[in-house]
């Protein structure tokens, strides 16, 4: 799933024998949350909305939350992610959050947003975080 993977700006790549396990847990739990997620949908109605996210649909609103998940300042740091890739045994955060967003039964394109949508999104909700005071 992720074996080879380029991750952009940098000249790493992922070993995916290494990250499989999570790979696995990561795709089919996204799937399940998503079920779970129409399931909940159908029997309470739609949710509520920030005012600037009123275009997004259920579905969007959801993968946009799921991409949140992943959000790190860390991400681009070369340091960071070489140990990434040594250490850990999931795939770096950015490529957890456009992988999974483009499996066979959830794609971005049946969501309409791409997964440089989902992840400038998530920039913006990080940045607004860091203007907020306690």
């Amino acid at each position: 799933m992720y074996n080879d993977s380029k991750i952009s700006r940098t000249n790493l790549k992922v070993d995916g024998i290494k990250t499989l396990p999570e790979n696995i847990a990561d795709n089919e739990g996204v799937k399940l949350a998503f079920k779970a997620y129409r399931k909940l949908e159908k029997k309470y109605g739609a949710e509520g909305r920030f005012v600037k996210m009123q275009d997004f649909t259920n579905e969007q609103m959801f993968f946009l939350a799921y991409s949140m998940v992943f959000c790190n300042k860390l991400v681009y740091i070369p340091l960071y992610l070489e140990l990434i890739l040594k250490e850990d045994d999931h795939a770096p955060a950015m490529l957890r959050c456009e992988t999974n967003t483009n499996n066979d039964d959830i794609t971005a394109e049946k969501l309409q947003l791409s997964s440089q949508t989902l992840l400038a999104v998530v920039r913006v909700f990080t940045g607004s975080m860091r203007q907020l005071k306690p």
